[in-house]
């Protein structure tokens, strides 16, 4: 997949500056998870949710209608529930606050479901492809979202940083530590900006450290993905979690039992993921070239 991104506006030579966005947009948090707007060939401003956990653009088939998006192809995208087919678009043009990335393709899969699920209309998910372009910045106390000359980029903060390593699927994950009862985990947990809990584990984690024995509290809870399937797994709290030198204690916690997620955590090389609920605790920096993230306390 090619791409190549340029600005709207003209005689701006201080953007080639390393800390200097090139592009700043606006943020809303919905449900702990991080929306923007943007715009898809020309459009009117989209709803798009910042997930770092989408391997792929998917948008859904109304506004794709809407856009008069003309299908290529299809192709099967894998999400956390099921495996679906999806329609695809190529040589799309999205507008960030006058920054454009051309060549954008995206998928069709229905998002109706996430949008009633959150009470906040869904029009496009992204990740990969804004992660793997630029440097971007979620500053939740200004609530904006910043995007960087990834090549350029130099960071000044005081944040912490974290080195990240890739998994399959166009994942990132970071080391995680976490601590119950008697047991320690050193787990490679997936950023999932996507994700609205603390943490989830998948199966294969739970079993190699026999979790369903040792958690005594538990609730079942009903979750969904990107499909519109309702799987149900386990919540609990395990007693602790440090990420570099942050520690939480008492994490809300989903185990993973639902067969369908299962099949879906079996796809993936990593032990779960890391969600947007404790990421909230941070504005971050995600410098996915480079395998770095920072972590600047709220």
């Amino acid at each position: 997949m090619s791409y190549r991104y340029l600005l709207l506006l003209l005689c701006l030579p201080f953007l080639a500056k390393a800390n200097t966005p090139l592009a700043s947009v606006p943020i809303t948090i919905q449900e702990n998870l991080i929306f923007f707007r943007a715009s898809v060939n020309g459009s009117e401003p989209l709803n798009i949710m910042f997930d770092s956990g989408a391997g792929v653009t998917v948008i859904d088939p109304v506004t794709a209608d809407k856009l008069n998006l003309v299908a290529s192809g299809t192709a099967r995208i894998h999400t956390s529930g099921k495996t679906v087919e999806s329609k695809t678009f190529t040589n799309n043009k999205l507008n960030i606050g006058g920054l454009i990335i051309e060549g954008l393709t995206i998928d069709a899969i229905p998002l109706e479901h996430l949008s009633e699920l959150i009470g906040y209309h869904i029009d496009l998910i992204m990740g990969y492809d804004l992660f793997a372009l630029f440097v971007l910045e979620t500053d939740l106390n200004d609530a904006v979202l910043r995007l960087y000359d990834s090549k350029a980029f130099q960071y000044a903060g005081d944040g912490e940083r974290i080195d990240m390593f890739p998994l399959n699927q166009n994942h990132i994950a970071v080391p995680v530590e976490v601590e119950h009862k008697d047991t320690t985990m050193q787990l490679e947990l997936t950023v999932d900006t996507g994700a609205s809990d603390y943490m989830v584990l998948n199966n294969r984690t739970i079993k190699a450290y026999g979790l369903l024995d040792a958690i005594g509290k538990y609730r079942k809870v009903g979750g969904g993905s990107a499909e519109p399937t309702i799987t149900t797994n386990i919540r609990t709290k395990l007693q602790r979690v440090r990420i570099g030198s942050s520690e939480w204690k008492r994490v809300p916690t989903v185990l993973t039992i639902d067969p369908i997620n299962i099949k879906a955590g079996n796809r993936s090389t990593g032990d779960g993921l890391i969600g947007q609920a404790l990421l909230l605790d941070f504005n971050v920096v995600y410098y996915f070239s480079e395998k770095i993230m920072y972590l600047e306390k709220r």
